[in-house]
This record gives structure tokens, C-alpha cells and sequence, in this order.
């Protein structure tokens, strides 16, 4: 490497030595030494630099005194201060640098030019040397302003009052805050004023006075604290300060707001959920909210049914909305199903059955993605592993309380309801009514249906808007791709197509459905104690005979308890259970209303219990004292045992004839007619054994 004005050089590894050549002869370099302030130009042969650096003894390094200073960022003052200096530098310097580097005529030079602009050799001397070390530049010139006053650096507690002057003169002047405390004030600053109970700057201030400056005074058992002079004790300002000294604001924020807090609001963001997805279906967002509307109910004209749960699954890539829910469901598991569900069905389908007319361009068939973004809650337990198991769906769970993780869908639902807010009966327009308001739930209007009819409408609108903020590739830009979903989920489908994969939706919804094991028994398949199904293929094969107690695993929609489905062993079909007769009290009832009916019938029961056990109890004395007095009637004979058993049947006949006259039937005179034909019974034989 050639060797020019103002390179650099370094001896070895030891940063003392450092050298900058200032001016080239035709055989010499002539150079300063960037640690002595009072260095002046010295010579060295350009073919022993050279020589040095391939014997690895000098190499080049950056320049240490480089750097970038805005002109505008300078004052009047330093620039003209600059300048002037730069003035004396330029004659001293350019055109008459050989007069410098000869001993004889360079204190003639020095003293010329001192002498005209009234200044010192010393100190000409001096800016020299700093012209030369610090670069050969005119900024090289500034004054080091920026190092003074000690920036940064705390000051010595000594017998001096430090700070700034009071402007009422007092005799106090207050105390120097040494390291005792200045110790006291960081515990006081990190147990009180980083916690959650947000204290004050002034609570903090002034349980340091009541820990560590004042007297604690108890009078007749009544404790009080007794603050010191003000010689004595830190000023709020001080304490103030010293706490803005320790602060960390990463570490202030996450003690008094919490960490959750911090990430979803205050963390560093170098990222958008855009990163490393590849095309559409790469990784869809899914997120329940409650929709701030108030609906009617369809089956009973009036009734008011409160506000609906709302699911919505986003593909990232495109931002194309590809499922949604509107129900009574969730947020639950149930909800995330339908919502999963209806990412499957054919959309035009779908929007036929709430009266919408739209073609498939409008809104696009859809697929099981590769990744799904969702809160814990819903999507934790044995379902989400039949997705990711059979259907081969990676699920992400976010952390609790961060829904900035799924900034997407968050977004998507803040607008929705914004747009609710603007156009529909019912909703809710702020949190908290004012006295006198009139209840938002009076004025709703709209059904179900008619809501998620709504939804389909916002929905196909967002699928055509232009996406602020998405930021198109280089490809998507040369392609003419607008930031609209249909476009990016069409344009990505073509150019980037991921590992979207086509399900058969009764596949899907197997995989969604709760699973439950049910206990073969006479009465049929058992499943929550009193729940029985039946099926031709159990009765054909003989199932409530030869397989008693045996376990068969089922899938089941516990909003309707009407069938259950038993999946095949190779999983590729499913054969379909119906209640029997005897729960047809059951039908068309949801489980969680059949359970609610068995506890209630437990409840009802267990309420009697009581009463029947003093009922028991009271037959049960009844009884022993019907016994006993019997006992007591009872006459003691001396026939033999044989006797009385041979006497048994003469007993009964003359038993039978008393009861007779006691049981037979007389009519009331009045209803007995006197022109009745009377007939008689004599010359008739009647075997007694006959009655």
C-alpha cells in the first residue's frame, strides 16, 4: 500500500505509538506523533516505512481523530473562533512546510508569524502541533468544548456546599449527599418507586425522612416521627435528582407497569410480522374479541341475547381475511373450531346462506395453513394435537398478555369495531355510560344473522382495500401488485405458493371435534353416565352382548349430543351413533344442558333425602311399636306345633267368613229402586270353597 499524507501508522500492537505523515519529499515522509501534544514534524525514509509494514513491524489503522461535525451545529462563537485559527495555520503552514522542517529557519517562521497576529511562539506552536495531529483539517481547530465542565462525572462531597446556588439567600445551605446517602436514597428509589404501587416521587421523599432523618416519638402509646432540622436532612430536589441518576428506564417501566406492559407497548421494534413468510398460507393469525354490539334473539321476537363472540383467521402474507365466527360461543374452543371450519368451506357457499351474491374471485377458497399464530387458551390441549398430528398444522402459542404478537388480527379487529360503532343499533360507543344515558342494549336491532351478515359485508371490503404500511418486495412491485389481499393472496398463490394443502371439510371437522370415550353396556354405548347411543353395526355385531365394558373412543359436537361418530381405525371414515329411545329426553340438547339437567336431578334428589330419612325413621318406629304391642296380645297355648299346623286351614275359612260380613257392600237406600225383581236364592247349592 502506497504511503500518503495523513495515513496513519501503528508500531506492532502498542497504541502509543501512533504516527500520522503530514507531508512527502521524493525520498522522505515526514511525521508527528499522535500521543505528544507538543510534537513537531520529524523525518523518516519512505522506503523504511514500506519496508516496516511487510516485515509486519508498522501497519495502517484507522485515523482516531476522525470524524463527521455538522456545520450547523456549531455557534457563532466556535465557528468564528475556527476560522481564525485556521487563518494563522494557512500562512504559517501551506506553501512554506520545507521552512518548518529545517531548524534554522523554522524559529524565523514562528517568530514572523507570531509577531503579526500579537500571539505567543508557545502558543503558535502549540495550534500547530494541534493542526497536525488531529487531522490537517480546519475542524481540527474547534475547541474540545464538549469535554468541559466534567459531563457525566459526580462530583467530591467535601466541606463545600455542591449543587446550584439557592436564590433566596439563607442561612441554611443544606447537605452534601455523600455515599451513606446516597446508599439510603437508591434503596429508598428501588423498594418504593419501583413497584406496583406507582408511588409518587413525594411518597418516596418522604419515607426517607421517616426511615432515616427523623426521631420516633411515642407518647402515651401513640407513635409519631419527629423530622429533623433542615440542616440535616436532603432536599426533595436532591432526592429527585439522585433517582433520575439510577434510573433505567427498560428496568423503571418493567418494576412499575410489568414486563407484559413493556413488550406489548414499550419494547424495541425491529421487526414486522411480514418477516421470513413466504407466501399465503405460510401462517395465518387467529383471535376472538367480543364485538361491542348488542343483538336481538331470532327465535323469540324482543329478547335481547347480549353481545356476540367474533372469530377472525388472517393469512399474514396477503392479509386476506379467510375465516371468521359469529356465535354465543367462547371465547372457547368451540369458537376457534367454527372459525377453523369455515377457513375450509367454500366461501360463496358460505355467503350464499346469509343472502350475499359473490363470486369466487371475491373472495377465494382457502386452505389449511402451515403455522397458526393463537392465544393459549383456546388452542392448548388434545384437539390441537389432532391438528398438528393428522392434519399437519403447526400451532404457535403467544405468551399471556401479548397480543402484539398477533399485531395483525389485533388490528384488524380494532377496525371492525370501529366501523360497528359508526353504522349499528346496539353499540357500544364508550365504556362507561354517563348518568342519565340510555342503556346501549335497549337500542338493539340487529339478529345474529343479521350481524354476521354485516361482517361478510366488512369482510369482502377489507379484501379489496389497499393495506397502509405493507411493504411490497421487489417482485411484487415490478409485477404491479397492489397492497390489496385479493391481489397479494392471487399473486402470491401463483409466485408464492407455500404448503397450503386441500382437506376434506368432514376430515377437518373430525379433527376439530372433542373426543370422549364411551363404555359399552347392555343399554347401549354409555357417555357421561346416562347418555346411551346405538348404531346398526353395534347390533349387528352383537356389541351390548359379547363386548360389556369395553371403551370406544368417539368424536362429538357438544352443542348438539343427537349423534356421536366413531372414527375407523385407518381414520379415513367414521361411522355415525344415534341416541336411543330411552334418552330421547336428551334430543336436541346440548351436553352442557344435559349435564346441567343431571345435576339438577341430582339436586332435587339429594334436597328429599333428608326428608325420607325422617320418614324411614318414623315407619320404622311404627312399626316396632306395632310389633311389640302384638307380641304383647299374644296368648301362649300348650297344643303342640303339629296341631297348630293341621288347624291352619280351618283357621283360615272362619277368618274369611268374619272378614265378609266386615268388607261386603251395603248401597245407600236411595239409590236401591223398589220395583227391583227380587230373586231367590233357596233350593241353589253352593260349594262354601267357591268363595
Amino acid at each position: 500500500m502506497s504511503i500518503v499524507v495523513n495515513t496513519v501508522l501503528q508500531f506492532n500492537d502498542d497504541k502509543d505509538t501512533k504516527i500520522r505523515v503530514v507531508w512527502l519529499d521524493n525520498n522522505n515522509a515526514y511525521y508527528v506523533k499522535l500521543s505528544d501534544i507538543k510534537s513537531l514534524p520529524k523525518k523518516m525514509a519512505i522506503n523504511k516505512i514500506e519496508e516496516s509494514i511487510k516485515n509486519d513491524e508498522y501497519f495502517i489503522v484507522p485515523d482516531p481523530y476522525a470524524k463527521s461535525i455538522d456545520e450547523n451545529s456549531l455557534t457563532d462563537k466556535s465557528r468564528y473562533d475556527r476560522d481564525t485559527k485556521y487563518e494563522i495555520i494557512r500562512e504559517l503552514w501551506e506553501g512554506e512546510e520545507k521552512q518548518l522542517f529545517d531548524n534554522k529557519k523554522r524559529m524565523t517562521r514562528f517568530n514572523k508569524i507570531a509577531e503579526k497576529y500579537n500571539m505567543s511562539v508557545h502558543t503558535l506552536r502549540r495550534l500547530l502541533t494541534r493542526y497536525l495531529v488531529r487531522g490537517l483539517n480546519k475542524n481540527a481547530l474547534l475547541s474540545d468544548y464538549n469535554n468541559s465542565g466534567g459531563k457525566g462525572k459526580e462530583r467530591k462531597a467535601t466541606t463545600e456546599k455542591r449543587g446550584r446556588p439557592v436564590e433566596i439567600k439563607q442561612d441554611i445551605k443544606g447537605i452534601n449527599i455523600d455515599d451513606t446517602i446516597k446508599a439510603l436514597i437508591k434503596k429508598v428509589y428501588q423498594s418504593q418507586y419501583l413497584s406496583k404501587q406507582k408511588k409518587s416521587y413525594k411518597d418516596c421523599y418522604y419515607h426517607l425522612l421517616k426511615e432515616y432523618f427523623s426521631d420516633k416519638i411515642v407518647v402515651e402509646d401513640e407513635v409519631s416521627y419527629q423530622v429533623w432540622n433542615q440542616d440535616r436532612i436532603p432536599t426533595y430536589n436532591q432526592f429527585v435528582y439522585w433517582c433520575k441518576k439510577f434510573k433505567d428506564v427498560k428496568n423503571q417501566f418493567v418494576k412499575r407497569e410489568g414486563e407484559n406492559k413493556f413488550l406489548g407497548t414499550k419494547r424495541e421494534i425491529q421487526s414486522s410480522s411480514n418477516e421470513k413468510i413466504v407466501g399465503p398460507g405460510y401462517t395465518y393469525q387467529i383471535d376472538a374479541t367480543v364485538a361491542d354490539v348488542y343483538l336481538l334473539s331470532e327465535s323469540i321476537e324482543g329478547n335481547i341475547i347480549g353481545r356476540p363472540i367474533v372469530y377472525a383467521v388472517i393469512d399474514v402474507f396477503s392479509r386476506m381475511v379467510v375465516g371468521i365466527y359469529v356465535g354465543l360461543e367462547g371465547p372457547s374452543w368451540i369458537g376457534a373450531m367454527m372459525a377453523l371450519d369455515n377457513v375450509v368451506q367454500d366461501k360463496v357457499e358460505f355467503c350464499t346462506d346469509y343472502g350475499v351474491s359473490i363470486t369466487s374471485e371475491e373472495w377465494p377458497l382457502s386452505y389449511l395453513p402451515m403455522k397458526i399464530v393463537a392465544d393459549r387458551g383456546e388452542f392448548e390441549g388434545y384437539n390441537v394435537h389432532n391438528l398438528i398430528n393428522n392434519l399437519h398444522v403447526q400451532i404457535l402459542n403467544t405468551p399471556p398478555y401479548r397480543g402484539d404478537l398477533k399485531g395483525i388480527v389485533e388490528r384488524k379487529f380494532r377496525t371492525v369495531n370501529s366501523k360497528i360503532k359508526e353504522t349499528t343499533p346496539g353499540a357500544v360507543i364508550k365504556q362507561y355510560r354517563e348518568r342519565g344515558d340510555k342503556p346501549y342494549y335497549l337500542d338493539a336491532k340487529l339478529t345474529l344473522h343479521d350481524f354476521t351478515k354485516e361482517l361478510i359485508y366488512l369482510v369482502l371490503d377489507h379484501n379489496k382495500d389497499i393495506i397502509d404500511n405493507y411493504q411490497r418486495d421487489r417482485q411484487m412491485l415490478r409485477d404491479n401488485v397492489l397492497a390489496r389481499p385479493i391481489e397479494l393472496w392471487q399473486w402470491g398463490m401463483e409466485n408464492r405458493r407455500t404448503a397450503l394443502v386441500s382437506r376434506e371439510r368432514d376430515i377437518v371437522r373430525l379433527n376439530l371435534l372433542p373426543r370422549g370415550t364411551a363404555t359399552i353396556t347392555r343399554r347401549g354405548l354409555r357417555f357421561s353416565t346416562k347418555i346411551y347411543y346405538s348404531c346398526s353395526k353395534a347390533i349387528e355385531e352383537q356389541w351390548f352382548i359379547k363386548l360389556i365394558n369395553n371403551k370406544v373412543e368417539f368424536v362429538y359436537d357438544p352443542r348438539n349430543m343427537n349423534c356421536i361418530y366413531i372414527i375407523n381405525e385407518d381414520g379415513s371414515d367414521y361411522m355415525t351413533c344415534q341416541l336411543t329411545e330411552a334418552c330421547n329426553i336428551f334430543r336436541d340438547l346440548s351436553l352442557y344442558e344435559i349435564k346441567y339437567m343431571m345435576k339438577l336431578d341430582r339436586q332435587q334428589t339429594a334436597a328429599y333425602k333428608h326428608e325420607q330419612t325422617k320418614q324411614k325413621v318414623d315407619l320404622n318406629h311404627k312399626i316396632n311399636t306395632l310389633v311389640s304391642e302384638a307380641k304383647k296380645r299374644a296368648i301362649e297355648t300348650n297344643e303342640s306345633d303339629r296341631s297348630r299346623q293341621l288347624a291352619i286351614r280351618d283357621n283360615r275359612l272362619g277368618e274369611k267368613k268374619l272378614n265378609r260380613q266386615k268388607e261386603y257392600f251395603e248401597l245407600d237406600n236411595n239409590d236401591i229402586h223398589t220395583d227391583s225383581q227380587v230373586i231367590s236364592l233357596k233350593g241353589l247349592n253352593f260349594d262354601q270353597q267357591d268363595f
